[in-house]
């Protein structure tokens, strides 16, 4: 972590640039985690992608809480995250006597994650593609392996000629990744899981001035342990 987000984390600042709705995606369950704020309160949408009901709709659970990331902390201790880096802050543009506007302001200007929300999007369309139209993907693999490129540019290009394939011959199916866009993806502002990695942290040997690593861990998810 740069010491600019150091800053930020430590003083809560960062929970000023968070914005709703936003969403957080599991890897390893394959779910996504929709979070969006009506008044003190936050629901929580647990959309589990690869379940689908009676009407081929991913299964779909909601709970209204207090503090969303503690919730989905204390609901999957073991997350895996759709991996989300930190921006690149240089240190020589961090200075601690700046006014909080003025440093949030600049501070703003490298939080641009245009490039995490098209592998979101991504990793997103590979699910359902799987799930609905699963010759499609099959003829994805099939394109990258006659060129024997592997790369982000070539994926992103076969997902905009299956998008187009869906919309085009799936006039079915083609509204149910629209709600899951909308509901998922269509978002502005920091991605879920970046907040989420500053008060998540995989097990570790608790601090000696802490009975133990819950209670450490309690202290981080609210904001009230200062590195010594």
């Amino acid at each position: 972590m740069s010491i600019c987000l150091e800053y930020l984390t430590r003083t809560k600042l960062l929970e000023t640039l968070i914005s709703f709705p936003c969403s957080v995606f599991d890897t390893d369950r394959q779910v996504a985690i929709s979070i969006n704020k009506k008044d003190d309160d936050y629901t929580l949408q647990q959309w589990r992608l690869s379940e689908l009901d009676q009407n081929d709709l991913p299964l779909i659970e909601e709970t209204v809480v207090k503090n969303p990331f503690e919730e989905i902390c204390k609901n999957f201790p073991d997350i895996k995250l759709l991996q989300c880096e930190s921006p690149d802050i240089p240190s020589k543009d961090f200075r601690p006597r700046h006014t909080v506007k003025s440093y949030l302001r600049q501070f703003d200007g490298y939080l641009k994650f245009d490039q995490y929300n098209k592998i979101k999007e991504r990793w997103l369309w590979n699910i359902f593609i799987n799930l609905y139209c699963p010759q499609l993907a099959v003829g994805g693999m099939s394109i990258k392996r006659s060129i024997g490129i592997y790369d982000e540019n070539i994926d992103l290009e076969i997902m905009s000629y299956q998008k187009q394939a869906v919309a085009t011959n799936y006039p079915d199916i083609h509204p149910i990744w629209t709600k899951w866009d909308n509901c998922l993806l269509n978002f502005n502002g920091v991605p879920g899981e970046f907040i989420l990695k500053q008060i998540y942290l995989p097990k570790k040997k608790p601090s000696k001035k802490f009975q133990s690593y819950d209670e450490w861990r309690a202290l981080k998810l609210n904001g009230l342990f200062v590195k010594q």
